[in-house]
């Protein structure tokens, strides 16, 4: 056997040896998405700073695939839990642990979509005063408010809405949930809905 085949086949057997290194690796030992949490806030009103009761908060997971070069693959719903404020307006939602066997997935998340009839979508309080500066400020001021999203707990505002059009369009709706997850949430909606003179969705329908 000349030197160049037994090179090949040197290279051939390390490189079998390696694949089958990282095949019980993968099985054994599954990879492990880290998710920071417990969640903890304070909803109030963004115009009077007071406490908001009975607002809808739902936190969302999906698992999203990628590639063996990296490129995106698609996503799918993981899981989900939703809760309600109290009277001081205040939610928790439970830490996660999660983990997947496939390489080339991950979970992502969560992701929160919080509706209170008559307001509009949820920002981290005085998000106004320092969310519009430059680019490197509003990341470093984002990621801290994450922070304190899962440690002594965030306070997030949600705008009073004057318009039906502006009521209309803040109702955001959760992709990729099943509505047996989301009972809470839909009542919400349907309720904002009929109350706008607009059809509810129908809880059967598919996400």
């Amino acid at each position: 056997m000349n030197k160049g085949k037994s090179r090949s086949l040197r290279k051939f057997t390390t490189l079998r040896a390696f694949a089958v290194t990282l095949l019980i690796a993968t099985v054994c030992f599954p990879i492990v998405s880290e998710s920071a949490g417990p969640w903890k806030g304070q909803v109030v009103d963004k115009e009077t700073g007071k406490p908001l009761e009975g607002v809808v908060v739902l936190a969302r997971w999906e698992k999203r695939y990628t590639s063996f070069v990296g490129e995106m693959g698609g996503n799918e719903y993981y899981d989900s839990e939703e809760v309600v404020t109290g009277t001081e307006g205040r939610f928790v939602i439970a830490a996660r642990q999660t983990w997947t066997v496939n390489p080339f997935s991950e979970i992502y998340g969560p992701e929160f979509f919080i509706f209170k009839a008559g307001y509009g979508r949820w920002q981290f309080r005085d998000f106004d005063s320092w969310g519009l500066k430059d680019a490197i400020v509003s990341a470093e001021r984002t990621r801290a408010e994450w922070r304190r999203f899962t440690a002594e707990g965030a306070v997030l505002e949600l705008p009073p809405l004057k318009t039906r059009e502006q009521k209309i369009q803040s109702m955001q709706m959760p992709t990729r949930v099943p509505y047996e997850r989301i009972p809470m949430y839909i009542e919400a909606i349907n309720a904002e809905r009929i109350s706008l003179g607009l059809d509810p969705y129908n809880r059967s329908s598919p996400q």
